[in-house]
C-alpha cells in the first residue's frame, strides 16, 4: 500500500474530490473571475466638486448663452462617496423646456470616473408669496409690535 500522508497513513481529505468551488459574489463570470461587463465599476478615483462643476460647465443654458455654471443655476451640489447629487433651479415659465438639459447634466456627471449614481433635480418656483399683515394700515413687523404694544 502506498501512502500519500506519511504522518497519519491515509490520504488528505481533499483527494478525489473537486476543488472548492469560490465563494458566490454577485456580478461575477466564473469563467474569466472578472466582473460581468453590465456591472464593472468605474476606476475607484474619488470624485471632487470642482471636476462635477467643470463636467457641468460643458452642459449649455439654453435661452442664455453659457453654461448652466455660468448662469449660476446649479444648487446643493453633494457628493457621497460614489453617488452625486444637484439640483437645477430656473425660472417657473422656463422649467417644462428645461427637462432635456437637466438629463444632459446627469448623463455628464454619470460620465466621470468613479461616478456610480447620479440624481439631478429641475425644479422651477418664484420667490414666496408674502404673508398679508392682519391689520390695515400696517406696513411692516416693527409697526404691527408697536401697534400691538398700544392696544395693550
Amino acid at each position: 500500500m502506498i501512502s500519500l500522508n506519511t504522518s497519519q497513513g491515509r490520504a488528505p481529505a481533499t483527494a478525489g474530490r473537486h476543488p472548492p468551488l469560490p465563494s458566490p459574489r454577485f456580478g461575477t463570470n466564473y469563467r474569466d473571475r472578472s466582473p460581468v461587463p453590465s456591472q464593472r465599476r468605474k476606476s475607484a478615483m474619488p470624485i471632487t466638486r470642482e471636476a462635477v462643476l467643470e463636467a457641468l460647465g460643458g452642459v449649455a443654458m439654453p435661452g442664455r448663452g453659457g453654461s448652466i455654471v455660468d448662469a449660476d443655476v446649479v444648487r446643493a451640489l453633494t457628493i457621497e462617496g460614489d453617488r452625486v447629487r444637484f439640483v437645477i433651479e430656473v425660472d417657473p415659465a422656463e422649467g417644462p423646456k428645461l427637462e432635456p438639459m437637466r438629463a444632459e447634466a446627469e448623463a455628464v456627471v454619470a460620465a466621470l470616473p468613479g461616478v456610480a449614481g447620479v440624481s439631478a433635480l429641475l425644479t422651477a418656483h418664484g420667490p414666496a408669496p408674502k404673508a398679508a399683515l392682519p391689520l390695515p394700515g400696517v406696513q411692516s413687523l416693527p409697526a404691527l409690535s408697536c401697534a400691538i404694544m398700544k392696544l395693550s
